[in-house]
């Protein structure tokens, strides 16, 4: 590979900048040679061709060409030099290894974990906040709509001391997410004209589409300002909005009119380039059309993406827990001061208006923090690790549970299904409650209903009115799911699920109401008592038929793979086809993005594990012989739940291998990533479904008409079911069906 760096000082810039490609790093092509554009900040000529004899130093010897050589290099290289080679190598950092700095307490310390779990503008947050004692300091961030953008873990403990550790996304994934603001903003400045424009501009470029990487909140935007209408102008209904808005104090005061100048500078820079395209007759719709090798494009979002480098300089106390360049990947907080504790905390958790372009929270990962976090009237905290993060969103199209949340099923003793009385058990509490059986964990379910107080009605006299509602609601949709399959969950696991039900007042107030303060210590000693009972199962036996597996197998398979070929349109389109645009963003998360999902709509990887399970929860619901006979029910559902959660553990890596992590896989997104011009849907959707041939390949009854890819397949899928089941004191019995 060519060694050569390319450094230019582009015309009205401060300083150098250089291209080159990475040795290492993938390109959207497939291919070594990600081109990475950086600026060296200095003018200063002699330095900079320093800096990149040492940068094609670097390329040139493969010594360096591992991640785990950057701590060493500092050593030897310019910091920039260092940062420029090794921030793109840096998305597959271990943040397990960073957050464990705060180790996770288990069962081995008597702790219980509890995983709040529902969909967004619930009162998730609220609660949480009220069961850590933290309403009055108004932490986390609460909003109406998606406010938890990252993965929250509190661990409640009677130690004076405060401790976070705070893990965020690499440069490299914060610079790809700036490159989709960018490519969104260039649409919109395209298609629009006049002053106008800018507001246009400004939303599209300062928040990113899927709404989790809120650039606004570390870079500002035109809201923030008096001449942009947001402060002098005042409407006929702010006295109301102002009166029913939660205040939280400025964390970090920012200079406004630094911010408003800096910001108007990344819109004049867009917009010169968008003059630049429409005077070559460029046309950005053309899938021809790439954004990633437009030089302005790079060194605009190169400058954007520096500006939030700035913004750990807020990070004045602590301890980096990550390499010695520009860029944070973890950094670790300690003190014995409450306020200045959970001032800081929300440096990486607030949405306040008055800290825009002084907060970090988009680009936070996970945040673990510990301390003396209860209830206000609990004399002394819990022994619980409260886990809290996205939630399933608003949209009821749905039908499948991301991974990143089933990951944290296994690891929690409790998953607390928090849903809004005034409407309960929608569309996504159903699904989620339905995926949470099938995956073994029914006897963790805890439901929280919240927003009580806001139920109206004629027919509600009294508390007990309104809590038979909610049960009603609850009770009909179980008795649906049995009615579509008897053999979804035993009658004791309905029971429990009925008898698991916490309802929750007025979150909103400093002061919660009686029957907040009540339902709160009692979900709390519930999740503090589970499987006290100390039932035992190690005398009990169940088996198996192996055919019926595999039909179960077979049926799963054919339903996934019926479902993606209508969303991704292969052979044909269909009123069910997700659009091109959305399918392309789905290759580019799975290919450079390092994520396994587009929103939470298009889940490829979730969706076939949800259908796998499902199969997998009918399959194990009904053995073929119980030993002894007279096992008690209970005992039963406990030793098949046991199963279940185990199976499910290794479906997600099953799938993850087969469908993404294998590299000939991730090869074939890459290609259909990069698929463009004419035809280029119906060939994207070819390569995708060549993907799925291989990770839910079709599977015939009879072994003959198998192809060895396929035997494997059904065979290491059976492998992991079996040896599950021997892992229980269970067995599969095995016919000679393939053979």
């Amino acid at each position: 590979m060519a060694t050569k760096v390319t450094c230019t000082p582009p015309k009205g810039k401060k300083g150098y900048t250089i291209n080159f490609r990475h040795p290492v790093e993938k390109d959207k092509s497939g291919k070594y040679g990600l081109k990475v554009h950086r600026g060296l900040s200095t003018a200063d000529e002699k330095k900079a061709n320093i800096l990149v004899a040492q940068l094609e130093n670097m390329i040139a010897d493969e010594y360096w060409w591992n991640r785990s050589k950057r701590n060493e290099a500092y050593n030897h290289f310019d910091t920039i030099v260092v940062d420029a080679f090794f921030d793109p190598m840096d998305t597959l950092q271990d943040e397990c290894a960073l957050l464990d700095k705060i180790m996770l307490p288990g069962k081995a310390e008597g702790y219980k974990r509890g995983l709040l779990l529902g969909p967004s503008g619930v009162g998730k947050t609220s609660l949480l906040r009220i069961m850590a004692g933290t309403v009055k300091e108004k932490f986390p961030t609460t909003s109406t709509g998606r406010t938890t953008t990252c993965n929250m873990e509190i661990i409640m403990s009677d130690e004076r001391d405060y401790e976070m550790v705070i893990t965020f996304m690499s440069r490299h994934l914060v610079e790809m997410y700036v490159q989709e603001c960018i490519e969104a903003a260039i649409d919109v400045c395209m298609h629009t004209d006049g002053e106008q424009s800018r507001q246009a501009i400004s939303e599209s470029l300062f928040i990113h589409r899927d709404l989790v990487v809120r650039l606004s909140y570390l870079l500002g935007d035109l809201t923030l300002t008096p001449e942009t209408g947001n402060e002098d102008f005042e409407d006929d209904f702010d006295e109301d909005i102002i009166n029913n808005t939660e205040k939280e104090d400025t964390i970090y005061s920012q200079d406004s009119n630094m911010l408003l100048q800096k910001v108007n500078y990344f819109i004049d820079e867009l917009i010169k380039i968008c003059d630049t395209l429409k005077s070559g007759d460029v046309d950005v719709e053309d899938e021809s059309f790439n954004p990633e090798d437009n030089i302005p494009i790079l060194a605009l979002r190169d400058e954007m993406v520096n500006e939030i480098a700035k913004r750990f300089d807020l990070l004045t106390n602590g301890e980096r827990l990550n390499s010695k360049g520009k860029w944070v990947n973890a950094w670790y907080f300690k003190t014995s001061d409450r306020k200045e504790f959970l001032k800081m905390a929300k440096l990486f958790s607030s949405n306040s208006k008055g800290s825009w372009g002084g907060l970090l929270t988009p680009i936070v990962k996970t945040m673990r923090v510990k301390g003396d976090f209860r209830p206000a009237a609990m004399d002394q905290s819990p022994k619980i690790v409260l886990f809290d993060g996205l939630g399933l969103g608003h949209k009821t199209t749905a039908t499948s549970l991301p991974n990143r949340i089933v990951e944290y099923f296994r690891l929690s003793d409790a998953i607390i299904l928090v849903d809004n009385a005034q409407a309960p058990v929608l569309d996504n509490v159903k699904m989620a409650l339905k995926a949470v059986i099938e995956y073994g964990y029914a006897s963790k379910i805890l439901f929280a209903f919240t927003h009580v107080d806001m139920m109206k009605g004629d027919n509600f006299h009294k508390f007990d009115d309104k809590r038979r509602h909610i049960l009603a609601a609850l009770n009909s949709y179980l008795h649906e799911m049995k009615r579509q399959n008897e053999d979804t969950f035993s009658d004791a696991e309905a029971k429990s699920i009925i008898n698991s039900c916490h309802f929750f007042s007025d979150l909103d107030k400093d002061e919660p109401s009686k029957m907040t303060q009540h339902y709160t210590q009692s979900l709390l000693k519930q999740i503090e008592n589970l499987y006290s009972a100390g039932i035992t199962i190690e005398d009990v036996m169940l088996k198996y038929d192996a055919m019926t597996l595999y039909s179960h197998v077979q049926a799963g398979i054919r339903k996934y793979r019926d479902i993606w070929s209508q969303i991704i349109g292969y052979p044909v389109k269909t009123e069910k086809t997700t659009h091109w645009s959305r399918v392309k963003a789905l290759t580019r998360r799975l290919a450079y993005f390092g994520q396994d999902h587009y929103h939470n709509e298009l889940m490829p990887l979730a969706d076939f594990r949800q259908e796998l399970s499902s199969q997998l929860n009918l399959f194990l619901n009904k053995p073929l012989k119980i030993i002894p006979e007279a096992t008690a029910e209970d005992i039963r559902v406990m030793l098949i739940n046991e199963i279940k959660s185990d199976i499910n553990a290794q479906l997600i890596d099953f799938v993850k291998n087969h469908m993404w992590q294998d590299s000939s896989q991730m090869q074939k997104w890459e290609e259909a990533y990069r698929e463009s011009g004419r035809y280029s849907t119906y060939y994207r959707a070819s390569k995708i479904n060549e993907i799925l041939e291989l990770a839910a390949p079709q599977i015939d009854n009879f072994a003959y008409n198998m192809t060895d890819i396929q035997k494997d397949y059904i065979m290491e899928f059976i492998a992991i079911v079996e040896s599950t089941l021997k892992k229980n004191n269970c067995s599969l019995e095995k016919f000679n069906y393939l053979t």
